[in-house]
């Protein structure tokens, strides 16, 4: 079944084309369709342990992102979050706002209504993912990433490709 929720997923500006777009097949299990037309979107089961292992991870270390929020040498600052509450999606241009996060959608969107560059106001408590470059170019998060890309390219590939999403600041408003 391809019902549960659905993940918008960012696409990495890096030069390898594997990782031109986040992927999922899931392993050693059935493997869970891309979004018809749709290269950056895979659905997934709701229930999917890795997948929810990450988000708890990304919950719990959740503290790390929002002091690089306020962290002038921190960059390249995005999170994700389950917009209409399936359709988790990436933002950029991270502003803290009291308990909430603001920014703009950083992927076109799969619910009607919704179109890439759309701001949003989102509660922290909703943070599905995040990810952050800290002041030695060291990256921070993506933990749902890593399960995806880890499927597909093998266990490790992730890791050892996320510090190129530090070699380079993209500031809000760039094409980057």
């Amino acid at each position: 079944m391809r019902l549960g929720f659905i993940l918008g997923l960012a696409a990495l500006s890096l030069s390898a084309p594997a990782l031109a777009q986040h992927k999922n097949a899931a392993p050693q299990t059935q493997e869970i369709p891309r979004e018809k037309g749709r290269d950056d979107v895979m659905l997934i089961r709701s229930g999917d342990p890795e997948v929810n292992a990450a988000m708890d991870k990304a919950q719990k270390t959740l503290p790390d992102f929002l002091a690089a929020i306020s962290n002038p040498d921190a960059f390249n600052l995005t999170f994700k979050f389950p917009l209409g509450g399936t359709e988790h999606i990436w933002v950029k241009g991270v502003r803290r706002d009291g308990n909430f996060l603001t920014g703009v959608l950083d992927n076109v969107p799969i619910q009607k209504g919704w179109a890439k560059g759309d701001p949003v106001r989102v509660p922290i408590a909703e943070v599905s993912d995040y990810f952050f470059c800290d002041a030695d170019s060291q990256p921070h998060g993506h933990f749902t990433t890593i399960v995806f890309f880890d499927r597909e390219q093998g266990k490790g590939f992730t890791e050892s490709v996320l510090p190129k999403l530090c070699e380079e600041r993209v500031e809000v408003g760039s094409n980057g």
